[in-house]
Parts: structure tokens; sequence; C-alpha cells
């Protein structure tokens, strides 16, 4: 772990800077489970989150080593939607700043998509931070494709008519 990263509190506010949201819900990719795997945005705004409810039965609790000491953190694993919904709506009404963990890259993650319907309904600004896949955190990748048949492989992502 990167301990002079840990230190530091970046204040961030992980935003885009012509919005006029100032603390949007941040749906934010773990990455496939390392710590060390996690994106630096990912990591910025778990360090500068008041609230992270993650994934517990698929995020390590390794990864929490991002935020600060004192702040909530909420495993969703054995949480149904509506409870999270009203701990995210709740924690945003306080004017915290909540970070949603998931596994991988959470735009890939299906669940995310009910969340997001949900704080749209409610009219809570949101936003996504990519994770990098999991495919990404496999160990010796080189040894994961087959010498003269292929150098590499691919995903196909199609709609499947889930808006």
């Amino acid at each position: 772990m990167n301990q002079k990263l840990k230190r530091q509190n970046t204040n961030s506010k992980i935003r885009n800077p012509k919005s006029e949201i100032p603390n949007p819900v941040l749906f934010v990719g773990a990455g496939p489970g390392d710590p060390e795997l996690i994106t630096v945005k990912g990591q910025k705004a778990l360090n500068d989150a008041d609230v992270v409810i993650y994934a517990g039965s698929l995020v390590p609790e390794e990864l929490l080593q991002w935020t600060r000491s004192g702040i909530r953190k909420i495993s969703s694993a054995s949480m149904h939607l509506e409870e999270i919904i009203t701990e995210i709506q709740t924690a945003y009404a306080d004017g915290k700043r909540v970070v949603r963990l998931h596994t991988g890259d959470p735009s890939l993650y299906g669940a995310i998509h009910e969340q997001m319907a949900e704080l749209t309904q409610r009219e809570i600004p949101y936003k996504i931070i990519p994770g990098a896949g999991k495919c990404r955190g496999l160990k010796d990748w080189k040894h994961k494709t087959r010498c003269g048949l292929s150098q590499d492989f691919g995903f196909r992502i199609g709609d499947f008519g889930l808006n």
C-alpha cells in the first residue's frame, strides 16, 4: 500500500468542475478487489467520502483503507434495494458525500441500474467513477491465452433493453 497516498487528505470533492451539483452520489468501481488496483479517482472519492456503502459480499474490506477514519461505512450485503436507497437519501439530504462502492466496473454491474433509477426518481444526482474490470487483475495475464492460437481476447457488451 502506498502510505503517502493514504495519509493525504486531498479534499478533491471529486466532481465535474462545470457542474452545479456539489456532492452527487458517486458509484465507484472497486476494480478486481486488490486495494492497489482501484483507480486514483476511486481512491480520492473514498478519501473524500463521509459515507461509504459497499457491496460487502463482493468488495473486500481492505479497500476501505482509502477512507478517512471515523466515517460511516455500511456493508450492503444483507440490505435490500429500498434500504440502500434510504441510506443514500438520508446521507445526501444531510449534505454528506456518499460513495456507493461496487466490485469491478460499476457500469458493467447490473444492480446499479436499479439504484440509478431510484435516485433519479428521488431527484438525487449521481456520477459513475469506472473501475478496472476484473480481467485486469488476473495474475499471469499472458498465460490466459494459448500460444499459437490467440494473443488476446475481448468482451462483447450489448444493450439488452435495460434502461
